[in-house]
């Protein structure tokens, strides 16, 4: 199971049911989303060199 959680905008005191999301793998960019990129905490590459060669970088490429 996933859990979602709405810290931005849930009123207090009133339960929400979601919205219908759709869970996927790989990164995908959306309008109005800003992505992250911390290469600390990213795990989906198999880069040995620290993701300095952002051409090869599976999580650079969106």
């Amino acid at each position: 199971p996933i859990s979602v959680v709405n810290e931005v905008d849930k009123e207090p005191g009133k339960i929400e049911e979601p919205s219908a999301f759709t869970y996927r793998v790989e990164r995908t960019p959306v309008a109005g989303v800003s992505m992250v990129i911390n290469e600390p905490s990213m795990t989906c590459c198999t880069c040995t060199d620290g993701c300095r060669n952002r051409i090869k970088c599976a999580c650079k490429l969106f």
